[in-house]
């Protein structure tokens, strides 16, 4: 993830076709491609590899992952040439509508957990 000066990261979202599709870029170390495999994994990814200290533990993408599957959604991540790594997060949209004290939802039963 971001490191130094190229701590620069960006976020962006759109809703088309019934999905929302999150878009996280950071500007920091590059995640080659055999890395991006283990991403995933509890406490597997070790992008510098002794090259200088690991932050974090290994966790957020794991976690950021299983809840994108627990809504109906996805994960995958996309190296950039140069630097950096894009993340993108698809989940279904769903609208709610409360009316007279009742909600109603196109959500499906188990998202709405």
């Amino acid at each position: 993830m971001p490191s130094g000066s190229q701590g620069r990261v960006e976020v962006s979202v759109r809703v088309q076709h019934g999905a929302v599709d999150i878009r996280v870029a950071d500007r920091g170390d590059e995640l080659p491609p055999e890395k991006a495999k283990l991403a995933f994994l509890p406490f597997k990814l070790d992008v510098n590899a002794g090259a200088k200290p690991q932050q974090g533990i290994g966790l957020g993408l794991t976690v950021a992952s299983r809840f994108a599957k627990l809504h109906g959604g996805n994960m995958l991540l996309e190296p950039r040439l140069g630097g950096g790594t894009d993340a993108y997060l698809t989940f279904p949209a769903y609208s709610r509508t409360i009316t007279n004290a009742a909600t109603e939802s196109s959500a499906p039963e188990k998202a709405l957990l």
